[in-house]
């Protein structure tokens, strides 16, 4: 409406030239009336100086307004009483300035809301770009790491050389675990990074979080549950020692002693002998999973390795009647770790899967790959496991079956995560079970 509006103001002014022009000629060439000429004329060059100075007002306000919108400048109000003849075109004007102006202000208010919250969150966020510069650094930030205030990332490197390469390092592998002092006191971070495109710009968000009061209480509770077992392991060995050896001291303060007695000892010294063995080996176990070796760590395919461990397993679970697959997600799985360990993990996983299923059953291997993780899935389509026995498969010495160690799962979970990868598992009872391995970038 506007434009129609600006453009019959146009045509009416144009129109009026032309028609001065030949009211000119006109009285030039058909009647020759000099005077009347002289006052046309005039007119049409009133005209056209009126006509330049409407279009250049025009484009003066419009080149006011275009850069009000270029430099966000939305306080400026076209007066639309004085000059008539752009009336329409300014009220369009403020119009647009106006909802600019509102949208400016609800932006505003939404990044002030947007800033408390960040605020408020019990999460530490520094947010930084790609030279460094950081452009966020919260409250909670600042109390995970004693930092008042942080301008660039190097400077961080000077304060607290520890969580400076914590950082670095997050960069390889997506997060980190840092423990350092701050005011004489231990802190324990978690640090995560993520990173988000806003535009032509990739902010690196590193999310705080202290975990040292749930690693307290998770230490605590391992303490205990190791405890309980050990307590409960030495004592089904020591009581019946101990009840023995004061059957067997009976029997020696008997004299003469005879065949029968004799017998009875020596059945009770096998007992005894047994028992030991029996602890030993109990004490042997915490030594093997204390002493697990230091990865040595390079590149490697797993997924070679995946097929490789289902190719050895092949025949023997074609003899049990077990359906063994493996699926690869894509032809380069690359991770850095030790394969031999790995394959130590696997090779336990399957054997497991096999014991669950027993005969006739599912088992299958699968290699995924997403951004962060290259994951395996082990998954066997047995009896499944307990809901109340989920939580403590990777305790030391639980087991379930009737000859097993119990160190088998919490070996394997050791191995992984020297090895920089997590273990999971997901069960129900009558549909089987999935072990699910992450290793991180």
């Amino acid at each position: 409406m506007v434009f129609k509006s600006y453009r019959f103001k146009l045509v009416v002014r144009l129109l009026v030239m032309l028609a001065l022009a030949f009211a000119a000629m006109a009285c030039i060439f058909w009647f020759g009336f000099i005077f009347t000429t002289f006052i046309v004329l005039a007119a049409l060059v009133f005209s056209i100086i009126e006509f330049f100075s409407f279009s250049d007002k025009t484009n003066r306000e419009l080149k006011q307004f275009l850069l009000s919108i270029k430099y966000h400048d939305f306080s400026t109000q076209y007066n639309t009483s004085l000059d008539l003849s752009n009336k329409e075109l300014r009220e369009t004007y403020n119009i647009i300035t106006s909802e600019f102006n509102r949208l400016k202000l609800e932006k505003e208010y939404n990044h002030i809301f947007l800033q408390s919250i960040v605020e408020q969150v019990p999460i530490g966020i520094i947010s930084i770009v790609a030279d460094g510069s950081i452009v966020l650094f919260n409250r909670a930030a600042k109390y995970s790491t004693g930092i008042e205030h942080l301008a660039n990332m190097q400077q961080l490197q000077k304060v607290n050389d520890v969580l400076f390469k914590a950082t670095q390092a997050a960069k390889t592998s997506g997060s980190q675990i840092v423990t350092f002092l701050k005011e004489s006191e231990e802190h324990t971070l978690s640090i995560t990074l993520e990173e988000i495109p806003v535009g032509n710009t990739v902010h690196s968000l590193y999310l705080l979080q202290n975990i040292k009061n749930e690693l307290d209480k998770q230490e605590i509770e391992s303490w205990q549950k190791l405890i309980r077992v050990i307590t409960h392991e030495i004592m089904n060995s020591i009581t019946p020692i101990a009840s023995l050896s004061a059957t067997l001291y009976d029997s020696l303060q008997k004299q003469p002693i005879d065949a029968e007695t004799l017998a009875d000892i020596t059945a009770g010294m096998n007992a005894i002998k047994n028992r030991s063995e029996s602890l030993t080996e109990f004490v042997d176990s915490y030594r093997q999973m204390a002493r697990v070796p230091k990865p040595e760590a390079k590149h490697f395919d797993i997924g070679d390795t995946v097929k490789r461990i289902t190719g050895l397993y092949e025949k023997q679970a074609k003899e049990k009647g077990i359906a063994l697959s493996c699926s690869i997600d894509t032809a380069d799985l690359d991770v850095f770790a030790d394969e031999r360990q790995v394959e130590q993990v696997l090779t336990n996983m399957v054997n497991n899967a096999m014991d669950a299923i027993g005969s006739n059953g599912k088992i299958s291997l699968t290699a995924v790959q997403d951004e962060k993780n290259v994951t395996l899935s082990i998954a066997d389509n047995g009896s499944g496991i307990d809901i109340e026995y989920l939580d403590k498969i990777f305790i030391p010495f639980f087991t379930t079956k009737q000859h097993g160690s119990g160190i088998g799962l919490t070996l394997s979970r050791q191995l992984l995560y020297n090895n920089r990868a997590s273990v999971s598992v997901k069960s129900e009872m009558g549909k089987g079970t999935v072990f699910i391995i992450k290793f991180w970038r």
